[in-house]
């Protein structure tokens, strides 16, 4: 048995494995509200830093293996 892969940002990487695997994926719409109180915690450097994440997480997902469906 195969150890679980640890997800660093789990969507985007999940899209990877989901198409790599022959799988097909839809999206569905959802409406976003504004926000009404409070501070983001979002600032441009952790935003930086997060897109960072996803590409080399992608680009590690790309060079692994593709997942079979049983």
């Amino acid at each position: 048995m195969r150890a679980p892969i640890r997800m660093i940002t789990p969507e985007p990487e999940a899209v990877v494995l989901l198409h790599r695997a022959g799988l097909r994926l839809r999206e569905i719409p959802v409406t976003m509200n504004p926000r009404y109180g409070g501070k983001s915690s979002i600032t441009p450097i952790k935003s930086g830093v997060y897109m960072l994440k996803v590409i080399l997480a992608i680009l590690i997902g790309l060079l692994r293996p593709a997942p079979s469906v049983d």
